[in-house]
């Protein structure tokens, strides 16, 4: 089950995360909610959610995006990662379609 969650249900709680990553606490708590409930499924124990996070390995989505933007900031930082207007509007057109 955790393969599952990690190969299915986290990328697309990340996907894209640099340009929508929520601010307000709602949305964040939103997000975690998810997570929580997942592991409680896959865990099936009363352990805390900090506690459930270390037995498996897992670190909360809100650090995991954090390291995500910092990773992208670098990137971008030192022109390995090159965005222009013409590939935004590219992708764009492509998604309408």
């Amino acid at each position: 089950m955790l393969i599952l969650y990690k190969s299915l249900v986290r990328p697309q709680l990340e996907y894209v995360s640099q340009v929508w990553s929520p601010y307000a606490k709602e949305k964040i708590k939103a997000l975690e909610l998810v997570q929580r409930r997942a592991i409680k499924f896959i865990l099936k124990c009363d352990l805390t959610f900090p506690e459930r996070l270390a037995k498996i390995g897992l670190l909360p989505l809100e650090f995991r995006r954090e390291v995500l933007d910092l990773c992208f900031f670098f990137k971008c930082l030192k022109s390995t990662l090159i965005l222009t207007s013409y590939h935004m509007l590219a992708s764009n057109h492509i998604s309408t379609i």
